[in-house]
């Protein structure tokens, strides 16, 4: 997820460039098999998705309980997605929209570029955001969880490091801190440790529970 940074920076215009972050890994280095052009289409990705897990650094670490609704439009090559998220500081719902382009390529269609949509503008540039593996219900073969990482280049003051963003989306919030550990390790596994995981934190469900979602 990118595009946090619009709402949390003063006057949240600036956001960061990624084109040629130096950390940001090549997708066909993280891509897992699960999200290859014959395994996965970019409609799945429409829908209600819990967020786990996240790393991103524009979001606060006071809000949690996050929540994606995705719309996925093909003929136009473009997705949008409003997240929403329990602020306690603020004693609130807080929800950004955010807009972005589908892959041109039709070999990977989980490389993405998105931004934060402000004012239904998300500027002229766009982060990487990679949907890199899949997981399915072995029964259904419905997607259960998706894993994306976005690179967000350098945050305001456009000085220091590069900033990224790990997610772990799922479509039920029902897991246990350890279960939504052992997929954040899977991740970094499968990807040979090129993911910045710094800062992670987790929505189990009890974390739900807390922000009014049903056990």
């Amino acid at each position: 997820m990118s595009g946090f940074l619009s709402v949390w920076v003063a006057a949240g215009a600036i956001t960061g460039v990624a084109m040629d972050d130096p950390g940001c890994p090549a997708y066909d280095a993280i891509r897992q098999p699960s999200v290859a052009a014959n395994a996965f289409k970019i409609e799945e990705f429409q829908g209600i998705w819990y967020m786990v897990a996240t790393t991103e650094p524009t979001l606060p670490t006071f809000c949690v309980c996050g929540v994606n609704n995705v719309s996925v439009d093909v003929p136009s090559g473009s997705y949008s997605y409003i997240n929403t998220d329990y602020c306690g500081h603020l004693n609130r719902n807080i929800s950004l929209a955010v807009a972005g382009k589908l892959s041109p390529d039709p070999e990977t269609p989980g490389s993405l570029r998105e931004n934060a949509a402000l004012l239904n503008n998300t500027g002229v540039l766009l982060d990487p955001n990679y949907i890199f593996a899949a997981d399915r219900d072995p029964t259904t073969g419905k997607i259960t969880v998706l894993y994306t990482y976005a690179c967000l280049g350098r945050l305001p003051p456009i000085v220091g490091k590069y900033s990224f963003s790990f997610n772990v989306l799922a479509r039920s919030y029902h897991m246990t801190n350890s279960s939504i550990a052992a997929l954040v390790a899977q991740a970094n596994s499968t990807t040979n440790g090129q993911l910045a995981l710094d800062g992670i934190r987790f929505n189990d469900q009890t974390r739900y529970a807390g922000c009014g979602f049903a056990l």
